[in-house]
């Protein structure tokens, strides 16, 4: 099913490379980025009347060492969203576990944030917002490891834990986390082993054998939210269908299903996408569905559409798609009917 989307994505598209920098949305193209420029792996969460976004740092290839770790944009129709300022940061300090800049603050890379509000675990009034992350360590530069960060508002700023959650090193290390609460109160956060770091080469690194993994974790936690309790649980890997890897896991839970949505192929292809998986349990087995929900090409004209999030109740979404050069913030309406979900790109 992907290969022949694969080819046929090649032809509509002809003249973008598999590295996809420079690529623009055709001129025709429905789909309209709400937020332009660079606001890669989004999340959203509504707190009140107000959406707030939150995304990877904005530091480009040319490293800005000042700009924020975490970006922030705020909405009150999730259709007209603020532009991020290049200032405010949600996540000043990743933690003293993160690698360090060479202006004496933190330069650790971290991306794919995701902000969930939970009861305030100390019993006081309010609630606490917890948000995980990813960033690269100082003691092995090499790899990310996964943690947590908590306020009591939404826009932070945010205070690291002392030590990430779950790093996984021998495994290439671990990305992309999104938190969990299940119906029974019980919070987890989902995330990927890196392993297409360890990989051979080839796109994402990972397309030339010895193939490794890529397996979406469940971790469980205590009901502050941030500190592990047992083992984390695979439930989910890549395929030959999946192309490098599979990553940016989020579940949501509808009428007694799990849906596990995650992106295949590799970030930087043109051919990207958003997908997902369904079961009845939340460890699983997940079954893949065969047309995964969001792709490149068609009347949408998207490119590379993936790293999404959903909320919690499964009405939005948000997600990340090339335009000139970036990765810009797109959103979109979810219907489910049975086990099949679909999406309205918003324009």
């Amino acid at each position: 099913m992907k290969g022949a989307s694969s080819i046929a994505l090649l032809s509509l598209i002809g003249t973008l490379s598999t590295a996809v920098y420079g690529s623009v949305l055709p001129r025709d193209a429905k789909a309209k980025p709400v937020i332009a420029g660079n606001f890669a792996d989004p999340s959203i969460i509504k707190v009140g009347n107000t959406w707030y976004a939150f995304a990877s740092n904005d530091r480009g290839d040319a490293k800005d060492h000042k700009a924020p770790n975490v970006q922030i944009s705020t909405s009150t129709d999730f259709k007209k969203w603020s532009k991020p300022d290049g200032k405010e940061d949600a996540l000043p300090d990743p933690g003293c576990w993160t690698q360090k800049g060479p202006l004496g603050g933190r330069d650790a890379d971290v991306w794919a944030p995701h902000v969930v509000e939970i009861p305030n675990p100390h019993k006081l009034p309010g609630s606490q917002f917890v948000m995980y992350y990813s960033a690269r360590q100082q003691e092995n530069s090499n790899s990310h490891c996964i943690s947590a960060a908590v306020a009591t508002d939404i826009k932070g700023p945010y205070l690291a834990r002392s030590q990430p959650i779950a790093c996984h090193n021998s495994q290439g290390g671990a990305v992309d986390p999104a938190g969990f609460q299940d119906s029974d109160g019980k919070l987890y956060v989902v995330y990927k082993v890196d392993g297409n770091s360890k990989g051979h080469g080839g796109a994402c690194g990972n397309t030339v054998k010895p193939i490794q993994a890529t397996p979406i974790m469940l971790q469980g936690l205590r009901d502050d939210g941030v500190t592990p309790v047992g083992e984390a649980k695979q439930i989910l890997d890549r395929s030959d269908a999946d192309g490098p890897l599979v990553e940016a896991p989020n579940i949501v839970k509808r009428d007694n299903m799990y849906y596990l949505f995650f992106s295949s192929q590799c970030t930087t292809d043109p051919n990207y996408d958003t997908s997902y998986a369904t079961s009845k349990e939340l460890c699983g087995p997940y079954k893949k569905t065969d047309k995964p929900l969001l792709v490149a090409g068609g009347d949408l004209g998207l490119v590379g559409p993936g790293s999404s999030t959903v909320t919690p109740d499964g009405e939005n979404i948000v997600f990340h798609a090339w335009v000139d050069k970036t990765r810009s913030m797109f959103t979109g309406l979810l219907t489910f009917k049975g086990e099949t979900v679909s999406v309205k790109v918003q324009s």
